[in-house]
């Protein structure tokens, strides 16, 4: 599979306006740097870099919060003249890469939005082997069941810890390889 890196200034920022155009609400600093660095078209060092400069000249603008979002963060919005310089230049980005990063960008998103919680239990087995379940679940059914038996504790940490930690690459991961997506893989 073909890979690359922005690296151009300019490019990064399209890319931004491209993803928030296309997400259509406002987002918290985090949710936007997650969204754009996730598939490692962009670092995170030139995201923090570019996206400052798009508040600068005003094509991202702060707004409140939403209504239903824990704390005082604030969320940010892409402005007309973000949405104008986006439609005008998104073409500049490669259309696998706008592809790739909207449809990872909006699965995380929805992951996120759904409110869903993620849970692991282990279990030892008198073999000494042990058996690693990892769910995640919206609040009112679960989305995906994982059991996995494991050689030992250290393998189990490193699986937990990744799932705790990461638990919606794993499951976008999961459904790429089910879906036939990421088949270059195998």
């Amino acid at each position: 599979m073909l890979k690359t890196k922005l690296k151009n200034k300019t490019d990064i920022k399209i890319f931004i306006l491209y993803l928030l155009s296309n997400v259509g609400y406002p987002l918290q600093y985090a949710q936007i740097n997650d969204i754009s660095v996730q598939d490692n078209f962009v670092g995170s060092i030139e995201f923090a870099e570019c996206f400052s400069e798009l508040l600068e000249t005003g094509n991202v603008e702060e707004c409140a919060p939403e209504p239903d979002a824990e704390g005082d963060v604030p969320c940010y919005r892409i402005t007309q003249q973000g949405l104008s310089v986006a439609a005008a230049l998104e073409s500049d980005i490669l259309g696998f890469i706008r592809t790739k990063s909207l449809k990872s960008a909006l699965r995380y998103l929805s992951f996120n939005r759904k409110g869903c919680y993620v849970h692991t239990k282990v279990t030892q087995r008198p073999d000494g082997k042990f058996d690693l379940k990892c769910s995640v679940a919206e609040p009112d059914s679960p989305t995906m069941e994982l059991s996995v038996t494991v050689d030992n504790r250290y393998q189990l940490n490193r699986m937990r810890h990744h799932f705790e930690e990461n638990p919606e690459t794993v499951y976008r991961s999961i459904l790429a390889l089910l879906s036939g997506e990421a088949d270059y893989l195998l």
